[in-house]
């Protein structure tokens, strides 16, 4: 061994790299900015992650390299010790874009052996290295910037931006988007790198699919995509950065528990990030100052949501499907395409009708999974305006005369009071068709939230969004909002109720409220309202009148006299009681007006207002 020792020292013969290896590395090396020291150190390290005899011979060394790694790897790479120990620096550029990690404490390797096989044994691909360490490239946008009209000035302003920093090279460029899920602001960042003709590179938040990167491991992609591609222009996406940013009130954040290094990460990038979130709770506000710029991407306006339907999925579906799943304000860009692809796929030979039938099937579904209500499911009733008259209705004001001055007016703070069934959130439906306006709904259970404070940011936005669409803003069972604060037992009772009255004084479109409780509402928020509406139960004549209605809607003869009599002696009777007796002929029919009459008499008894007159009927 000694002679065999000997005779190898003496030996002129050059071990090196493969030929296709070695271009590979300087390749990648260029890519990366290395020097020819570092890239020396990094030959090393991917020879030892894949071949055996290199990775037998460091197992043997281990406690050698463990003690004292850069003195023996001078000798094994015939480099200065002080250059070796600059090469596996933490702050060294082998570490910083997180080509070299610690497996186990002062063991260095290799970050991805699947990079190094790519790197040592095939052709060199940018793509398939970036896929390696969590980086990919995109699709092309499938939107363009005249979808995103409601930020028009902000995307006018980062798109200059953008375009300045990355021919001046500037560092440190962050941008952040936020607002809550299915807004787009994913397909956003696509289309902004369209616009200003950079590439678009996206850090990836789990390895195919298969299993989840963690926060820490993102980081250090980003790192690497930083470096990597930090000799042309590009643009970098980080997105789910809660996972990064936001802290609770038991756990610190990952960029909060190593603050000094993530303040460097924000404040030395070489490519500008878009960070991507659903929410900026709980972000330190020492990393928010750091951003260029904070966009806050809202949930678009059915005008523009109309405008994404026709431009993703336009070619399959006919204009009242387009219509219906425009209105739905929770379905996402990127769900309406892979409805999209499914339909293309099948390519079956079915009219535009039913291919929008198919289409809203598989959004259901998605929704659905996501905790939304089916938005296509029919609803009765207040969406139904066809058949609500205003005759029908026992009002404190004349409704017809309302609604004409409303139409050159259409500012108002209305509060509808009475009795469940009276009509009040028909009305709301009723006014915004008669003025052509929009129309937005809000119930308690969408707008009341268990989180602290998430409840005054629904109201907010709810009145936010009436306002950028100038649609009527309709709140159902109000009085879940402005009870009387003296009742309110938490702070937080008190705080829901402040926000209601200042976005109601603030208000200057079309707002209605309804409740069935007038008398629980707090006493400031009446004076709010410039002008309270009492819905009461129909007169006598207006219940034979609507019986007549009712027969002739439902196929059934025409009442007699006796019959009329008998249903205007019915007190406590509301449009809603007829309404609910029609649903009920579907699939109980009746025969003629009496099984009609008595079908109400059955749902004012169990509603406790039935008042029986002395004799028969």
């Amino acid at each position: 061994m000694d002679k065999m020792q000997a005779a190898l020292e003496l030996s002129n013969r050059i071990i090196d790299l493969p030929l296709r290896a070695k271009k590979s590395l300087k390749l990648f090396s260029k890519s990366t900015g290395l020097r020819e020291d570092e890239l020396k150190v990094l030959e090393f390290f991917v020879c030892r992650q894949i071949e055996a005899a290199l990775i037998d011979t460091c197992r043997v060394l281990d406690k050698f390299l463990l003690c004292d790694s850069g003195r023996y790897l001078s000798k094994m790479l015939d480099l200065p010790q002080s250059t070796v120990e600059r090469c596996l620096a933490l702050d060294g550029p082998l570490r910083i874009c997180g080509l070299l990690v610690e497996d186990i404490p002062n063991n260095v390797v290799f970050t991805s052996t699947a990079a190094a096989r790519l790197l040592f044994y095939k052709k060199y691909n940018e793509v398939a290295i970036m896929k390696e360490f969590g980086v990919a490239v995109p699709d092309a946008p499938k939107l363009s910037l005249i979808h995103y009209p409601h930020l028009k000035d902000e995307l006018g302003l980062l798109s200059a931006h953008l375009k300045r920093v990355t021919q001046k090279k500037c560092r440190g460029v962050n941008i952040l988007l936020h607002g809550v899920p299915s807004t787009g602001k994913t397909q956003l960042t696509r289309t902004i790198g369209q616009e200003v003709e950079i590439p678009v590179f996206e850090i990836n938040t789990s390895t195919g699919g298969k299993f989840l990167i963690s926060p820490e491991d993102r980081l250090e992609n980003l790192s690497f995509a930083d470096t990597f591609l930090s000799n042309s222009p590009s643009l970098l996406v980080f997105d789910e950065t809660e996972d990064v940013f936001n802290s609770s009130f038991t756990e610190r954040s990952t960029a909060s528990s190593h603050k000094g290094c993530f303040n460097q990460i924000l404040e030395r990038n070489r490519c500008p990030v878009f960070w991507i979130s659903n929410t900026i709770w709980g972000m330190d506000p020492a990393f928010t100052r750091r951003f260029d710029m904070i966009i806050e991407v809202p949930v678009p306006r059915k005008a523009e949501r109309r405008a994404i339907v026709d431009s993703v999925i336009g070619d399959l579906i006919d204009a009242e499907w387009a219509g219906k799943i425009a209105a739905e304000e929770t379905i996402a860009p990127a769900v309406l395409e892979r409805a999209g692809n499914v339909i293309r796929s099948v390519n079956g030979k079915v009219s535009r009708s039913q291919q929008g039938k198919n289409v809203a099937q598989l959004l259901s579904s998605t929704l659905k999974a996501q905790g939304h209500a089916d938005p296509f499911r029919r609803k009765a009733g207040a969406a139904d305006c066809k058949h609500y008259n205003l005759d029908f209705l026992n009002t404190s004001q004349d409704l017809g005369s309302i609604a004409k001055n409303l139409r050159s007016n259409p500012s108002a703070r209305l509060c509808l009071h009475g009795p469940a069934g009276t009509g009040k959130t028909s009305f709301g439906h009723w006014l915004a068709a008669e003025l052509d306006l929009p129309l937005i709904t809000k119930k308690a259970s969408e707008l009341l939230d268990p989180y602290l404070g998430m409840t005054e940011k629904h109201i907010a936005a709810a009145f936010e969004e009436a306002a950028s669409e100038g649609a009527i803003l309709l709140i159902d069972e109000v009085d879940s909002f402005l009870a009387e604060r003296t009742q309110s037992r938490k702070f937080w009772e008190i705080t829901a109720v402040n926000e209601m009255l200042t976005q109601i004084e603030s208000f200057t479109g079309i707002m209605i409220a309804s409740t069935n409780r007038l008398e629980a509402l707090d006493p400031a928020s009446l004076r709010r309202f410039d002008l309270k509406l009492y819905f009461d139960y129909l007169r006598a004549e207006q219940v034979g009148n609507l019986l007549k209605k009712q027969c002739r809607l439902l196929g059934l003869p025409k009442p007699s006299a006796n019959s009329i009599r008998a249903a205007s002696k019915l007190t406590g009777c509301t449009p809603g009681d007829f309404a609910l007796t029609a649903r009920r002929h579907r699939f109980a029919p009746f025969a003629h007006a009496d099984d009609l009459i008595v079908a109400l008499k059955d749902e004012l008894i169990h509603k406790n207002m039935i008042t029986r007159p002395i004799g028969f009927i």
